[in-house]
């Protein structure tokens, strides 16, 4: 089915935004043959001949939307999810079994969020205005080429204009780029936090402390003798694109080399061939060893030795 078609039964009126609310939809993109014949059908106006044209698979529509794309739909009865859509309208005040009726538009309702956000966060902070970081991406106000926001350099008129809706102005402009940088560097700090964890959270929860009891004689109460476990694992940052765990540098090492151990009878550094020649394969036993440095004894008062 036309994509189109399946984004206006479900209640959005462009089916751009349809894709971007549901990644899950299977969706295809008709070739020539397929535009020609859908036009010859009727199904296609002349006009998308020459345009691209998006198709998607009923099935995979349904599955997201259920009793939205049926005529007189009813809720759970004509949901592919039952019990997910049973919880969301629960959560409204529906029931089994009502029509769905018209749909209101999906971003409508997140207009009006922002626009109860943008009031709430204006009465909490004087002359603040909307945090930093808004929908669509990354803002910044206070950025530039060096000129003042309230200075006449190029674009000031739209810069001016977005300032005075947020409430800044030439007496407050310093304290609220300073607001915000600080409340997005405690949100960064916040974040960095919560991702270091030892060997970057790869083991699993590991360590912890926890209560041992210890038994008295006589029938008393048992005493709680605390006991505390520490992990000896450092903490690291686990990346996930490269599949590795990052550690800050003072606790990497410094410096590396390469030393010959000599061969012991436990164990040989060549398992076959020989030595030299053209028979000299080998498998070689490759030990690392991290040297740790002396820990340095805490300063205190001298000791007078006598």
């Amino acid at each position: 089915m036309l994509a189109i078609d399946a984004a206006r039964t479900s209640g959005f009126k462009d089916s751009l935004y349809y894709f971007r609310r549901n990644p899950l939809t299977f969706k295809l993109n008709a070739t020539q043959p397929e535009k020609d014949y859908l036009i010859e059908q009727g199904k296609l106006g002349s006009h998308l001949r020459t345009r691209s044209v998006t198709l998607i698979t009923a099935r995979s529509a349904y599955k997201l939307h259920g009793a939205k794309m049926i005529i007189d739909g009813r809720w759970v009865v004509d949901d592919y999810y039952e019990d997910k859509v049973l919880e969301e309208i629960t959560a409204k005040g529906l029931k089994p079994g009502d029509l769905v009726g018209d749909l209101q538009e999906p971003h409508a309702e997140s207009k009006d969020m922002l626009a109860v956000a943008d009031r709430v966060t204006k009465s909490d902070r004087p002359g603040g205005g909307p945090s930093m970081y808004r929908p669509g991406g990354p803002t910044t106000i206070f950025g530039g080429s060096g000129w003042g926001p309230f200075s006449e350099g190029p674009l000031n008129a739209v810069k001016k204009s977005m300032l005075s809706r947020d409430g800044v102005t030439e007496e407050n402009f310093m304290f609220v780029a300073a607001q915000r940088t600080m409340e997005a560097s405690r949100d960064w700090a916040k974040l960095r936090r919560n991702v270091l964890m030892p060997c970057g959270g790869i083991l699993g929860e590991i360590g912890g402390g926890g209560d041992e009891e210890q038994g008295t004689a006589g029938g008393e109460r048992p005493r709680k003798k605390r006991k505390r476990i520490e992990d000896d694992l450092p903490l690291g940052v686990y990346e996930p694109h490269s599949g590795v765990v990052l550690y800050r540098t003072d606790t990497q090492p410094t410096r590396s080399r390469w030393e010959a151990m000599p061969e012991t009878e436990q164990k040989k550094s060549v398992l076959g061939g020989t030595k030299t020649g053209n028979g000299a394969w080998a498998l070689a036993w490759v030990d690392t060893v991290m040297e740790v440095p002396p820990e340095r004894p805490e300063s205190g008062p001298p000791i007078d030795s006598t």
